[in-house]
């Protein structure tokens, strides 16, 4: 298990969001990048491949669904190894499991976000 670094991407469009990750995420020592929609998204990742990818599935102009496809294809044209996507979403439903894995994602999250619910996502692919 590899140790969990500062190469972060936040993309989220409400900034209440973005504010309440960046403090969660200051307690596990970590100064997030932020995207605000899917092209700005995949536009950051190309520059920096992030570890981890915290995506919002609801933006505007690309949503997540279609910035995670385009960041999957990247990676695997690039022959980089995958970042951890995980589909972020205020209205998830457990039965999107199976379609969001599909996609590419590797795990999913539901808003509003807590700092265990984090932590026990993390430590499935982290060392913490």
């Amino acid at each position: 298990m590899t140790q969990l670094k500062d190469s972060i991407l936040i993309v989220d469009d409400y900034e209440i969001n973005i504010q309440v990750l960046k403090l969660i995420l200051k307690r596990f020592g970590l100064k997030p990048d932020i995207a605000v929609n899917g092209e700005m998204a995949v536009e950051k990742y190309k520059e920096t491949p992030y570890q981890i990818v915290l995506m919002d599935l609801m933006l505007p102009e690309m949503d997540g669904y279609e910035a995670t496809k385009r960041i999957r294809l990247f990676e695997k044209e690039n022959q980089l190894n995958k970042s951890i996507i995980i589909a972020v979403s205020a209205n998830y439903m457990h039965n999107e499991g199976k379609e969001l894995l599909d996609v590419g994602f590797n795990d999913m999250m539901a808003k509003p976000f807590v700092f265990n619910d984090l932590k026990v996502i993390f430590s499935k692919y982290f060392q913490l």
